[in-house]
């Protein structure tokens, strides 16, 4: 299988609703949800896709509350695409702004201490604002990368659409919320990216994540991808012994590598997945490195389809 290919089994359980699809379906979403374990490599494929895709339209890549970045802060990065740090209490006063429109009336407003408290206290607020600002970017980008929290939190994000609406039928933030359900259960809209390493937890991990976004949303596209593939070994890693716990040889070490990811990779013989390969990381700019070794990957990816 080349790096490009797609491991398909003939059966996908019927259950599973979630449409399984290659991955070039992300690049025909407004909204592309980059999702998985912490650790996996979510961001580098979320910057990466980005990339791809600002080649062609206005692009925005959203992170969620990044502590290396200055909240709320939107990062130029071509004339096609931007990057903003998603942050829950600057995105709940610019919703407020937006919902009372006189500037000296949204300054009293947010100095309220109860309205200060609501902001910070209130049942799943924090999530239902940092959706409702990548959701507000429609308007404004053709497409939208979000390079999600570890899983619990982003299904958390995406649960607080529902809860919202339930424990505060009629207010304006409950018929948002039913606007954005609307939209991010779209498949025409909006796609899921799930992301995993070749290791046993995070593929597990990842399928679990499948049927919790198929649960919230029944109709969406979800695509996989199996990143920082050990490379085949090049050389014939000779006779060693399946006693000893170590590799002996660099040889002996890729070939062990690769059976055992391969191996683990037998938890996905049901879907279509995309395969990165490892990218060595440069000595200077090395995730800028592999972001550009990936976007190289997704971009003849997109280009065969």
């Amino acid at each position: 299988m080349t790096d490009l290919e797609s491991s398909l089994s003939p059966e996908i359980s019927p259950e599973k609703r979630s449409a399984e699809v290659s991955e070039s379906a992300a690049f025909r979403k407004q909204f592309l949800f980059v999702q998985g374990k912490g650790g996996v490599g979510k961001s580098t494929l979320a910057h990466a896709y980005a990339q791809v895709l600002s080649k062609k339209e206005k692009t925005l890549l959203v992170s969620i509350e990044d502590p290396l970045r200055a909240p709320f802060d939107l990062a130029v990065l071509s004339p096609t695409l931007h990057h903003l740090n998603n942050e829950a209490t600057s995105a709940f006063e610019e919703y407020a702004g937006i919902k009372i429109g006189a500037p000296r009336l949204v300054k009293v407003f947010l100095q309220n201490r109860f309205m200060r408290y609501l902001a910070k206290a209130a049942p799943g607020i924090r999530e239902l604002v940092l959706l409702g600002k990548i959701w507000y970017e429609r308007k404004n980008y053709a497409r939208i990368v979000i390079d999600m929290p570890a899983t619990g939190h982003g299904l958390t994000m995406f649960q607080s659409l529902f809860n919202w609406g339930a424990l505060f039928d009629g207010s304006p933030l409950a018929k948002d919320a039913s606007d954005m359900i609307k939209t991010f259960s779209d498949p025409k809209e909006v796609g899921h990216a799930v992301i995993s390493l070749a290791e046993e937890m995070p593929l597990v991990e990842s399928l679990e994540l499948r049927d919790h976004i198929v649960r919230i949303f029944p109709k969406s596209d979800i695509f996989f991808v199996a990143n920082r593939l050990f490379p085949a070994p090049t050389s014939n890693a000779g006779p060693f012994s399946e006693a000893l716990p170590e590799a002996r040889t660099a040889a002996e070490h890729a070939y062990r590598k690769s059976r055992l990811e391969k191996e683990n990779l037998a938890e996905w013989k049901k879907i279509s997945y995309l395969r990165v390969p490892f990218f060595p990381p440069r000595i200077t700019h090395s995730f800028s490195g592999v972001v550009a070794e990936v976007t190289a990957l997704l971009s003849k990816s997109e280009g065969a389809k």
